[in-house]
């Protein structure tokens, strides 16, 4: 009989209580369309919070590419690791937001997704490393960073979740709570060049166009620029704040007097009081903070064609 090459197994890591349990059930379908295309695969299932990053930090030998099951925090735990650059990565989404997902249309059925490891087109992203001078440890940015109405909202449902999942709709009453008990902080961007800009009500740093599964960010976001679009978003009170919300979730979003958007390869946020900090959809602590880029530092497995028909703009990041 003819020898068949024997192909490099996939290493997947599943959070299974992701998505209500979603991504542990999706695991057994997922290994069974590579095993279909010849892969071996190795599973690893984690049981408590960087047990994920871990595991990734403890790899040996050659695989075909890493598929992590889970949401966006999922991913971020995962790439906390920071996997060697030239193994792809690809993600099963089965998260709350799964904004990465929806950024790049990744495939949902685990039997495409299988087919999509397979076929390993790839585009680049860069990634962002937040450091703070109170701990030597160096956290990975996916996605974005935001300080203000944003992390509080984030904080609010986070300590309303108390270890178990939850939806979309979790975030109802700590949006309502607040916006009602709103009160301006003020925010600032520093630059490496010392440069000043603020304050702003809420700030944003983002390194995709997509911001939490429902806005648009203005300008030419690219993905593997080696740049951050920053944006600062000014509002006296709550009413404006709801403004710029219901104005990015239309795609409506500009930049102006009350938007400003500015690039930059390191930035540092400020606040004039206690302010907390969300990352990839997670809090992340206080402010202040500095957020670096770590240019190309990502080959994500995507599948170009869905992309092609997607409604994303083709400006928006590049290969």
């Amino acid at each position: 009989m003819p020898h068949r090459e024997v192909e490099a197994p996939v290493l997947v890591l599943a959070n299974p209580k992701s998505g209500g349990g979603l991504a542990g059930e999706l695991v057994p379908y997922l290994v069974q369309g590579l095993n279909r295309e010849g892969h071996a695969v190795e599973v690893f299932q984690s049981a408590a919070a960087g047990q994920i990053t871990a595991r990734v930090a403890a790899m040996e030998g050659s695989y075909h590419a890493l598929c992590i099951v889970g949401g966006d925090g999922t991913v971020r735990e995962a790439l906390q690791a920071r996997p060697p650059r030239n193994l792809p990565v690809a993600v099963l989404p089965a998260g709350t937001s799964n904004v990465l997902a929806q950024e790049f249309r990744l495939a949902k059925n685990p039997l495409e997704c299988a087919r999509t490891i397979v076929r390993r087109q790839t585009r680049t992203l860069d990634l962002g490393v937040i450091e703070r001078s109170d701990t030597p440890r160096h956290e990975v940015m996916v996605l974005m960073i935001g300080a203000g109405i944003d992390s509080q909202i984030i904080e609010r449902a986070h300590q309303k979740r108390r270890g178990s999942t939850f939806g979309k709709l979790a975030y109802i009453g700590p949006i309502a709570r607040s916006l009602f008990s709103y009160e301006k902080i003020e925010h600032s961007f520093i630059l490496e060049d010392g440069t000043r800009h603020g304050p702003f009500a809420q700030v944003v740093v983002a390194n995709i166009a997509g911001y939490g599964g429902l806005w648009r960010m203005p300008g030419d976001v690219r993905y593997d620029d080696g740049l951050f679009d920053c944006y600062g978003f000014k509002a006296s009170r709550a009413l404006c704040l709801l403004r710029h919300g219901l104005l990015g979730a239309l795609k409506k979003l500009e930049e102006g007097e009350d938007l400003v958007h500015f690039q930059a390869s390191r930035v540092r946020i400020e606040a004039d009081r206690p302010s907390p900090v969300q990352c990839d959809g997670d809090p992340a602590g206080m402010c202040p903070l500095d957020v670096r880029v770590v240019p190309r530092a990502l080959e994500l497995i995507v599948d170009e064609e869905r992309r092609t028909h997607s409604s994303a703009k083709p400006r928006q990041g590049s290969t």
